[in-house]
């Protein structure tokens, strides 16, 4: 019996047949005490749609359906059918007319790229920035506008297009395509603190560690009396300690409102199928710790105190010993922990690491991604029925998407597809965004804005900050940039060409002496800073036996999987 089955149509509206495009659709089971939500997705271009409900159907007690439609991401009811009985798969509704206010067409989340909200290009020079800056002497670089649209045009020197290596080039050696995700997961970690300053201070909580922290907060938001839609109670009032999952069978998906909304602290997680999973991952991961530490006797509040303090420790472990090692490299993470003994003063994100560094995501990242042994996922739409790695909030995953992780970290025998190299070059899909409403190509470049923001925010040059840093203060083939009339480089280009060059020499695919000491700095300071982080609370502390792989290790890929490849 199949594990799932579909049901399909589109919705037109009314008196033009013209397709209603975005609206939220979902289906409801009638026959259970109240309706239960079976699933939803969004209309496409053509106002068509394609709903995966994740459960058997079974011919002898077919399920008692009802289709409801909404107006995206709000609660207004436009269409809703009475009770029909679904008897095979696919199980077509046909062309549905109905006569609502038409909504605006939904646009998908291609300007927000790999979950980070582009700047704006033209924004004023005086628009405030959370982050303060590590080198407050150095000035700022103000090379013209033009100078820096040359450099991150489409179809520019930052293009894979112009690149002279062979396509196979551009993979890495050694860096697996999971750690493009789980360093995003990482930016809204690190930035959870200051988007819920800047969008709901009025309910948060505030930590008592500075604006920024690696504690898992885009996890578990609030906590459990603030935020309890997040956590799974029992009996209305009995906490279990647990996060809130998905229904049980449900393997690849958040767990959702009736609007389709994914009940996680931090939405931007909900951007990419990858992200989103890796996200619902992590979930259970806290879960599945929370049944390792119940035999202690604890429950309630203390045994989710008690599971929160060893998921975070075992997420710090990784970071440190796994992600940082290999993309800072293991001699700037070694230097951090000794330089950055002593904290005092708790910090906070620094401009130059939040714009200057950890943008190099952008470079890694692939056109295609393998999913699993059947599907495969398009940066942008290859077709009308192509799967995007990209999401709407409330367009849920179906089934077929569900993440093979050995595809994305090295477990097991299943080959890992690599990320791109940490380079110069970026995939023309980030260098002319589409859906960017703007008349000049340029400003349409993730690069551009990139740069531009920069500039805006008064960044020192790679150069300038290099030599604070006592490193290489010029880097070799610079005459792309001489061409350009550029005497100095962007700090984001000089972290991505250090990195290039040393790829070249040593053939390690990971940032360079500058990008590497600014980042693992930040990341030791934070964790220095955080009296509960392991460094302090528990320096001796090493992973669970039970969530490390067979040979003993735990890196990201076990805290992803739990140990359980």
């Amino acid at each position: 019996m199949p594990s799932s089955y579909e049901i399909t149509g589109s919705l037109l509206e009314v008196n033009s047949d013209a397709p209603l495009v975005g609206l939220l659709v979902e289906a409801y089971a009638v026959d259970a005490p109240q309706d239960r939500r079976l699933g939803g997705t969004l209309t496409d271009a053509n106002g068509a749609f394609s709903l995966t409900v994740n459960e058997p159907l079974d011919p002898s007690s077919p399920p008692t359906i009802r289709f409801t439609a909404y107006i995206d991401g709000r609660s207004e009811v436009i269409h809703q059918t009475d009770p029909f009985t679904v008897e095979s798969s696919p199980y077509d509704l046909g062309r549905l007319r109905i006569v609502p206010r038409t909504p605006e067409p939904a646009v998908p989340a291609y300007s927000a790229a790999l979950g980070h909200e582009l700047p704006d290009a033209s924004a004023p020079s005086h628009s405030p920035l959370p982050f303060p800056r590590r080198f407050d002497a150095l000035p700022a670089h103000q090379p013209p506008d033009e100078m820096l649209e040359h450099l991150g045009e489409p179809d520019g020197p930052m293009s894979e297009r112009k690149s002279l290596w062979a396509e196979n080039s551009y993979d890495s050696p050694n860096l697996p395509a999971g750690f493009t995700f789980f360093a995003q997961f990482l930016i809204h970690d690190l930035t959870y603190d200051l988007v819920q300053q800047a969008s709901v201070d009025r309910l948060r909580k505030r930590e008592q560690h500075g604006t920024s922290s690696l504690r898992l907060q885009s996890l578990y938001g609030p906590g459990p009396e603030m935020a309890p839609h997040l956590y799974a109670f029992y009996d209305h009032n009995h906490f279990s300690g647990r996060l809130l999952d998905s229904p049980a069978g449900t393997k690849q998906d958040l767990p959702r409102n009736r609007q389709g909304r994914a009940l996680i602290a931090d939405p931007r997680n909900t951007e990419n199928v990858v992200l989103a999973q890796l996200h619902l991952a992590l979930l259970r991961f806290h879960n599945h710790v929370v049944d390792l530490v119940a035999s202690s006797g604890d429950h309630g509040r203390a045994l989710f105190d008690q599971a929160k303090q060893q998921v975070r420790w075992h997420y710090q472990w990784a970071l440190v010993h796994d992600f940082l090692p290999q993309i800072a490299g293991p001699e700037a993470v070694t230097d951090a922990l000794e330089r950055e003994r002593r904290v005092e003063a708790p910090p906070t994100l620094p401009l130059e690491v939040a714009q200057g560094v950890l943008r190099y995501v952008y470079s890694q990242v692939r056109l295609k991604y393998r999913i699993n042994e059947d599907a495969t996922v398009s940066l942008v739409p290859a077709d009308d029925t192509s799967d995007t790695l990209l999401r709407h909030h409330s367009q849920s995953i179906p089934s077929r998407l569900a993440i093979d992780w050995p595809r994305f970290f090295a477990l097991g025998d299943t080959p890992t597809q690599p990320s791109k190299l940490i380079d110069t070059k970026i995939t023309p899909a980030f260098l002319n965004l589409p859906l960017v409403e703007d008349p000049r190509p340029a400003r349409r470049s993730v690069a551009v804005r990139f740069f531009l923001q920069g500039k805006r925010a008064g960044l020192p040059s790679g150069e300038d900050v290099a030599r604070a840093l006592g490193k290489r203060r010029t880097l070799p083939n610079t005459s792309v940039l001489r061409k350009l009339g550029l005497r100095a480089t962007p700090l984001l280009y000089y972290v991505l060409a250090e990195a290039e060059h040393q790829y070249q020499e040593s053939h390690d695919d990971q940032l360079g002496p500058v990008g590497g000491q600014l980042l693992a700095d930040a990341v030791i300071r934070l964790l220095r800073a955080d009296p509960q982080s392991y460094l302090n609370a528990h320096p001796n502390f090493r992973p669970a036996s039970e969530l490390t792989s067979a040979d003993g290790s735990f890196g990201v890929g076990e805290l992803v999987t739990g140990g359980t490849t």
